[in-house]
């Protein structure tokens, strides 16, 4: 009978520490799948400003396209221009 006893204590504890233990890990997980979420926004917006930036990197070819070859300097004059 005390084996019966003891035998039920130790299942009812090792029962509660295997909740406990599902119960952290699952909390864990939400953790980590708050932080994949988080990294997948920042992922969007660094992909939406490099977006912005080869927009404007396209904007300052055209221009310089555009208006570069109609300005007529020496190698020299250039090169104190752009310095």
């Amino acid at each position: 009978m005390e084996v019966a006893i003891v035998g039920g204590i130790i299942a009812t504890i090792t029962g509660e520490l295997a909740t406990s233990r599902i119960i952290k890990e699952s909390s864990l997980l939400s953790r980590v799948k708050e932080d994949l979420v988080w990294i997948e926004t920042e992922m969007r917006r660094i992909r939406s400003f490099i977006r912005d930036i080869w927009d404007l990197a396209y904007d300052v070819e055209d221009i310089i396209d555009t208006y570069f070859p109609k300005i007529r300097l020496s190698r020299s004059q250039w090169k104190r221009l752009l310095a």
